[in-house]
């Protein structure tokens, strides 16, 4: 007994696939099996569509139709007849008048309506003038102003208006001459919207010596305005100052030291012409030289009567007083 193995006995396992090897099959068959139920779903394939090519047909040819070719007609040419010369009309002699015979002018006689002489109307209180005899029925003449209407007033300076201005050119009333002025303020028109003469435009006139007493200013004409753009107009206005008054002011020369002295100067010729008048009567030769001495003072010595000089320098400060309406119709515009 003791010698029996008593051990249970147990067998041993067989020899198997390893466990990866089996897992690699089982997924291939797992494809397999999904890759068949897949071509078990597909469609049934869809029948081919039989596409048939037509052929163009051939062109149709038209037979065309031979004309016969008609000869054309002959021209009839027919010979034109010469223009028929135009009659001849003959002038018919001249008929001399005999002149008419000399009849005498007849009388004249007064006219039945010759107005008569002026007559004025002590009784009417302020010494009315009346022209002839007029029926009490007659009308008075009507010498009433009638209002006008402006018509382009955006292209008209009014009469009146007063331009501001620079003088270019120095005055002297003892050489009167050309001057020359420039605009230093834009002008516009009467209702103020359009420019129409702007600032820089150039003035041109004339002034002359004014030899009355007393004169203090230069009376200068204006006779003709030329714009920056070429427009002129003549504008024969006058001169003024700022405030419209005529002519512009200017240094005052009276020549008081030329005219004193030039006095003096006559009156001691005339004194000495006379003491040697006195003197030679006492001789007993008496000899008249008043006149001839009062003359010869005259032309020695310049004038007393000279008229006083007025200056002004370039660069015063003046203005234009418009005498009468300026229309710049059909120029160009303005700012």
């Amino acid at each position: 007994m003791s010698g029996r193995d008593i051990r249970p006995k147990v067998t041993p396992p067989r020899d198997m696939l390893p466990l990866p090897v089996m897992l690699g099959v089982a997924g291939a068959l797992g494809l397999g099996l999904f890759v068949w139920m897949q071509g078990q779903r597909k469609p049934p394939p869809k029948p081919q569509a039989q596409v048939m090519l037509s052929v163009p047909p051939p062109p149709l040819v038209l037979p065309v139709e031979r004309t016969s070719v008609v000869a054309p007609h002959p021209v009839m040419l027919r010979r034109i007849a010469p223009p028929v010369p135009p009659p001849v009309a003959y002038m018919p002699p001249a008929v001399a008048f005999a002149p008419p015979a000399y009849a005498p002018p007849a009388p004249l006689r007064p006219a039945a309506n010759r107005e008569s002489a002026l007559v004025i109307d002590n009784t009417a209180g302020m010494g009315a003038a009346v022209q002839g005899a007029k029926p009490e029925g007659s009308a008075p003449v009507d010498d009433t102003a009638h209002a006008t209407l402006i018509r382009s007033r955006a292209s008209t300076i009014p009469q009146g208006t007063i331009m501001a201005a620079t003088l270019e050119t120095p005055l002297n009333s003892d050489r009167p001459g050309l001057a020359r002025a420039i605009i230093s303020a834009d002008v516009r028109g009467f209702d103020g919207t359009r420019v129409l003469i702007p600032r820089g435009s150039r003035l041109i006139g004339e002034f002359k010596a004014d030899n009355s007493a007393g004169k203090r200013r230069v009376m200068v004409l204006w006779n003709r305005l030329i714009r920056p753009d070429g427009v002129a107009i003549r504008i024969a206005s006058p001169a003024s100052d700022a405030m419209g008054g005529a002519g512009i002011a200017g240094r005052v020369d009276t020549h008081a030291i030329e005219k004193i002295g030039s006095a003096v100067l006559q009156s001691a010729l005339t004194l000495g012409v006379n003491v040697a008048t006195a003197e030679v009567s006492r001789g007993g030769t008496a000899v008249y030289l008043g006149g001839a001495g009062q003359s010869l003072g005259q032309q020695l010595v310049p004038s007393v009567n000279r008229p006083a000089t007025v200056k002004v320098s370039e660069g015063a400060v003046i203005a234009v007083l418009v005498a009468h309406d300026l229309d710049f119709a059909g120029t160009p515009g303005g700012r």
